[in-house]
C-alpha cells in the first residue's frame, strides 16, 4: 500500500508544481503587460499601488498625506507640464523681482483646469497672457490641484504659496467643499472633512490579492475591486459618503431616488450641513494673507447650467440651493474682511462650448474666464500702477 500512496503523493506534487509554474508565468506576463505594453490609461487602472508609487510611468499626481492628491514636480507629457515647485505650468521667477507683480490662483480642479490638456492654455496661464498683453508686469501661478477643498488650499498657502511672496491671491472654490457637505447623518460632517471611522480608502490598503497582477486585473475588470489610482470622484461610496456625484449619477442612470435619497433629499442634507467650515477656511486664509500684505480676490463658483440641467432635470433646484449657499458664504467673507468679491458665476456666459463638462471649462472657456478675471482685476485696480509697462514695452503674446 505504501507504493501506490507514494505514487499518488508524487503525482499531486507534480500537479501542484506545474500549477505553481503556470501561476508564476501568468503573473510574469501580466506584469510585463502592465509595465511595458499597456496604455497609460490601462496602467493607471490595473497597476498596483507599489508600481504607481515607484513611478514606473510618469504620473501627473501622487498621493501626499496632508494634501491628498499632489502635482508631481517635473512632470511633463506632450503639452502638459508641472514645474519644479509642483505648480502646473512654466518655471517661476524665484526669487520674485521687485518690479514683478505675482498672482497665485488657488483652488481645485477648476483652477488647475482639468478640462484643459495644455498647461499653457489653462485659465491661470491665459490670465497671465491677458494681463501682460494689456501692459502689466505680472506672473501668474497655477496653485490649484484636482480634488482640493478650501482645507487643502489653506494648507497650500501656509506651507507653499506664501513663500513665493505673492501680491494677490485669487480663490476659486466651491464644488469640492459642496461634495463634503453632502454626507449623512449630520454627525459625519466634520470641520476637517474626515470620517474618523474610515481614515483609509479601501483602494489604498495593500493586500496580497492586490499585489498579484493576475488576480488584481480580473477583479478590477469585473468591478470587484477598486483601482489604486481611483483617488477621486466618489468611486468608493463607503468612504466618500453620499455626494453630489451620486445625485447626478442616479439621475443619469434613472435610479433616483435610491439609497440614502429614499430617506432624505439633497436639499435636506444641505440644510442640515451648513457651509460654516468653508466660510471659516476662507476667512482664515484672508486673515493670513492680509497679515502679510497680500491682497485676496474671492469669486463665486460657476458651472455649465445647460448641461447640468439636462442631467438632473426638475431636481436641479436641490443642487442650486446648496451651491447658492456656498456662493453666499464667499460673498459674506468679502463683506467682513479686506477681500474683494467677483461674482464670476453671474457673468460667465451660458455657452456649452466654454465647458468640457458641467464643472470644468474647456480651452475656450479658460480664455473667457481669464478675460473676465483680468477685467475685474484691472477695473478694480488690484495691480498698482507702478507694475504697468510703458506702451512701447508692451509685448503681445
Amino acid at each position: 500500500m505504501t507504493r501506490p500512496l507514494g505514487r499518488g503523493l508524487s503525482r499531486v506534487c507534480r500537479w501542484v508544481g506545474a500549477a505553481f509554474l503556470i501561476f508564476l508565468a501568468v503573473e510574469l506576463l501580466c506584469n510585463i503587460w502592465i509595465r511595458f505594453l499597456s496604455s497609460d490609461e490601462a496602467f493607471l487602472k490595473y497597476a498596483s499601488l507599489a508600481q504607481i508609487c515607484r513611478g514606473e510611468r510618469p504620473l501627473e499626481y501622487c498621493v501626499n498625506v496632508p494634501f491628498g492628491l499632489y502635482p508631481v514636480p517635473g512632470y511633463e507629457q506632450d503639452n502638459n507640464r508641472i514645474n519644479a515647485q509642483g505648480f502646473r505650468g512654466e518655471e517661476l521667477t524665484i526669487p520674485k523681482p521687485d518690479d514683478l507683480f505675482l498672482i497665485a490662483c488657488l483652488g481645485g480642479s477648476s483652477t488647475y483646469d482639468e478640462g484643459v490638456n495644455d498647461s499653457s492654455k489653462t485659465y491661470p496661464a491665459r490670465l497671465q497672457a491677458e494681463l501682460r498683453q494689456q501692459g502689466w508686469r505680472v506672473e501668474v501661478v497655477n496653485a490649484g490641484t484636482p480634488g482640493w477643498c478650501s482645507r487643502e488650499t489653506l494648507l497650500n498657502y501656509a506651507t507653499r504659496v506664501m513663500y513665493l511672496d505673492p501680491d494677490l491671491l485669487i480663490l476659486y472654490h466651491g464644488i469640492n467643499d459642496l461634495l463634503w457637505r453632502c454626507v449623512w447623518p449630520p454627525e459625519k460632517y466634520r470641520s476637517d472633512y474626515v470620517d474618523p471611522h474610515l481614515i483609509y480608502p479601501e483602494f489604498m490598503v495593500r493586500t496580497l490579492l492586490k499585489d498579484l497582477a493576475c488576480i488584481r486585473i480580473p477583479l478590477i475588470a469585473l468591478g470587484r475591486a477598486y483601482s489604486p489610482s481611483e483617488l477621486w470622484a466618489g468611486s468608493e461610496p463607503e468612504f466618500w459618503g453620499v455626494n453630489v456625484a451620486t445625485f447626478v449619477l442616479q439621475h443619469v442612470e434613472g435610479t433616483y431616488p435610491s439609497g440614502i435619497f429614499e430617506h432624505v433629499s439633497l436639499q435636506q442634507i444641505f440644510e442640515a450641513n451648513s457651509p460654516l467650515y468653508y466660510q471659516r477656511n476662507l476667512e482664515n486664509l484672508v486673515i493670513m494673507a492680509d497679515h502679510r500684505g497680500t491682497g485676496v480676490l474671492l469669486a463665486s463658483f460657476g458651472l455649465d447650467n445647460i448641461s447640468f440641467e439636462q442631467l438632473v432635470g426638475e431636481d436641479k433646484g436641490q443642487f442650486y440651493y446648496g451651491l447658492d449657499q456656498m456662493n453666499d458664504a464667499v460673498r459674506a467673507v468679502a463683506e467682513t474682511t479686506p477681500a474683494h468679491f467677483f461674482d464670476f458665476a453671474a457673468v460667465m456666459p451660458d455657452k456649452q462650448e466654454y465647458w468640457a463638462d458641467w464643472v470644468h471649462n474647456s480651452e475656450a472657456g479658460a480664455a473667457e474666464k481669464a478675460r473676465l478675471f483680468a477685467d475685474y482685476v484691472i477695473e478694480n485696480r488690484l495691480i498698482p500702477q507702478r507694475f504697468r509697462q510703458p506702451d512701447s514695452e508692451v509685448v503681445v503674446e
